[in-house]
């Protein structure tokens, strides 16, 4: 029976390029997939202000969802560039498992996110 996966990634467009193929063939067999993003990608420009490039980042991971037919997606609101593993990203993660019960995730390698500790450290964490 087809569940709930979780897909991580810093910055809106990660997961899409990252995983996207393998989602879809998830979806097509009923999985229900969600995406989960660390920030809203708004350090990606010197020529937009970062609030402006939040709002059209999060437009575009939504917009990336239709079209994968992903069933949701989140944003945890950390700081975008050199962000760090926190407490309070855990916590945040650690409720979204707890919340959505997934069967499978899935990411990209912790040394492309983090230059401490990834979304891994999580998982020994979230009964």
């Amino acid at each position: 029976m087809p569940g709930r996966v979780l897909s991580f990634g810093a910055h809106p467009d990660d997961i899409e390029i990252g995983c996207g193929g393998t989602e879809a063939g998830l979806i097509s067999r009923g999985y229900q997939v969600t995406h989960v993003f660390a920030t809203s990608g708004e350090a990606g420009s010197d020529r937009i202000a970062k609030s402006e490039l939040a709002a059209i980042r999060e437009d575009e991971a939504r917009a990336a969802a239709r079209v994968l037919d992903v069933r949701g997606v989140e944003f945890l609101g950390m700081p975008d560039g050199l962000t760090q593993f926190t407490p309070d990203m855990k916590i945040a993660v650690i409720g979204l498992i707890r919340t959505q019960k997934p069967k499978s995730s899935s990411s990209t390698p912790p040394s492309a996110i983090y230059s401490t500790t990834g979304w891994s450290t999580i998982w020994s964490s979230a009964p």
